[in-house]
């Protein structure tokens, strides 16, 4: 297996449970993960997050629009200098249906499956980017994203060993918006060792600039016809100036320069 991001680190944050949660609990947990100030239910402030994260992956969502709140919290959070990673959903539906990818400023993830196309269950639309999800059909163990899962009781009662970590294939648009949140924590290192700022929108419009094209369209509907290409991404802040004498940044890069780079997680089934 090949991940990404290697020398970035994680700022987990769990704005769910096991039955889910409330809007407010997600807004709650970007707000924290950026370094924003968070109040608990009694109006008491959360401690503030020491480590505010660069990048927040969030594979999670719901049905509905945008609310203003959701909006207000991507904005500010946006404001901190974070890039929001958000999967496009798996109802196999318009991402415009899809909370909080229907939102302003963030970057929507549909997905493909190991042929290249579209997948079936990916929602389509206005997505910002498509990143490998796992197989065509979902919950079809045919080509899925291999990684560790947590194994419970009440969720796995037929495979279960106790509740331990174990090893599983899943696949979704959940599964695609890490690799495009890995490749914006890289491109965010890139950005920092060269000593240059950067936008949430910059990025993802150099996400889109360096990707490259596939078969975007599924029986459902067609998402944007961008896949990830991260190598690609990273290859064009690392391309020297045209000048003789211009130095080259890629062993800076290998130095481990990301690691300045925190990226808060968020996933959901």
């Amino acid at each position: 297996m090949t991940g990404g991001a290697y020398g970035a680190t994680s700022v987990p944050v769990r704005a769910l449970g096991k039955s889910g949660g409330y809007d407010s609990d997600i807004i709650n947990g970007m707000s924290w993960a950026a370094g924003l100030a968070v109040l608990n239910v009694d109006g008491s402030p959360v401690p503030v997050n020491a480590n505010p994260a660069q990048v927040i992956s969030m594979s999670l969502g719901g049905p509905g629009s945008c609310s203003a709140a959701y909006q207000d919290a991507i904005d500010n959070v946006v404001a901190e200098g974070a890039v929001i990673v958000v999967a496009a959903g798996n109802e196999k539906s318009n991402v415009n249906t899809s909370c909080p990818a229907n939102c302003n400023n963030v970057i929507s993830v549909a997905a493909k499956g190991p042929t290249g196309v579209l997948a079936s269950y990916s929602n389509y639309g206005a997505t910002t980017i498509t990143a490998s999800g796992g197989d065509d059909t979902i919950n079809e163990p045919l080509s899925e994203v291999y990684s560790t899962i947590w194994s419970s009781l009440q969720e796995y009662q037929s495979t279960s060993n106790g509740g331990s970590g174990t090893w599983g294939g899943m696949d979704g648009t959940s599964m695609a918006t890490p690799h495009v949140s890995a490749a914006v924590a890289d491109l965010i290192g890139v950005f920092k060792a060269q000593g240059k700022t950067y936008t949430s929108q910059g990025i993802a419009n150099l996400l889109q600039k360096t990707a490259t094209t596939y078969n975007n369209c599924s029986s459902y509907g067609c998402a944007t016809n961008l896949a990830l290409d991260a190598s690609a991404a990273v290859s064009s802040l690392l391309a020297p100036a045209p000048t003789a004498s211009s130095p080259s940044y890629a062993w800076v890069i290998a130095g481990g320069a990301a690691a300045v780079v925190g990226t808060a997680l968020f996933y959901m089934l």
